[in-house]
């Protein structure tokens, strides 16, 4: 998501907004666009039908999670929980680099979870 940000083709002004940014470090565009807050949890989860929408509705302890990961998160940055990046680390390889950040409290989560920040490399 991040990567796409970057050449995504905004509409004219779109840029300007105060909740959007271009962030441009030794030369190199690092942020444009919206300032995502990412977080990723992994487990299982059930999946609903909500009939009112036709919209399909995932509900799960990694959902909740996944949602406080996210609310920890810096603008335009990637939290990952220790579960989901032991898993998708085999498979990102040097793709994508990721800087733990110990196991922390989450607001509702009775346990701490283990978070890692990670970017495109």
């Amino acid at each position: 998501m991040q990567g796409a940000m970057l050449t995504a083709a905004w509409p004219e002004g779109f840029l300007e907004h105060e909740l959007t940014e271009e962030v441009w470090e030794e030369g190199v565009l690092v942020k444009r666009g919206l300032r995502l807050r990412i977080g990723i949890d992994w487990g299982p989860v059930a999946v609903r039908l909500v009939p009112r929408t036709g919209r399909l509705d995932y509900v799960g302890r990694p959902m909740n999670r996944a949602a406080r990961i996210a609310a920890r998160a810096k603008a335009a940055t990637v939290l990952a929980s220790g579960a989901a990046w032991a898993v998708a680390r085999p498979s990102l390889g040097a793709r994508v680099a990721a800087s733990p950040l110990g196991a922390l409290a989450l607001k509702g989560v009775r346990e701490n979870v283990e978070l890692w920040a990670l970017r495109a490399r």
